[in-house]
């Protein structure tokens, strides 16, 4: 059986409208085959502005074809344009292919900024 977290602290839907964040959904023939948001979180300690990455998602039937690797990049333009200089991401390790994409997008493994209980991975990645 597929690991599956208990008690998912869903953020509020607010947090994903600008200038707070944003949520992408990608779709073909009107499927709905991916989605991500971004969501303002306080700065970094360095007193950067933050942004987190949050419910990044591709079918399971179109994986493999680099739509995860584009939906990481507009999130990453929409963050700048809302003007964050780092973006953060939580993951569990299960996810391993997610885990490899991040790694391979540049993000690096950092202590935990947060106190979800799901996540066994934390990620950043500066902005410029």
């Amino acid at each position: 059986m597929p690991w599956m977290p208990t008690d998912i602290p869903f953020p509020p839907t607010s947090e994903f409208t600008p200038p707070g964040g944003e949520f992408v959904v990608g779709e073909i023939d009107d499927a709905v085959v991916a989605c991500g948001g971004i969501r303002r979180i306080p700065d970094s300690p360095a007193g950067l502005v933050r942004y987190e990455a949050k419910d990044v998602w591709v079918d399971s039937s179109i994986r493999g074809q680099g739509l995860g690797r584009r939906l990481m990049a507009e999130l990453e333009v929409r963050a700048v344009g809302l003007g964050a200089r780092e973006i953060v991401l939580d993951t569990h390790e299960v996810l391993e292919a997610a885990m490899k994409m991040y790694v391979a997008l540049g993000y690096e493994s950092v202590p935990p900024y947060n106190d979800n209980p799901n996540p066994t991975h934390w990620f950043a990645k500066s902005l410029g």
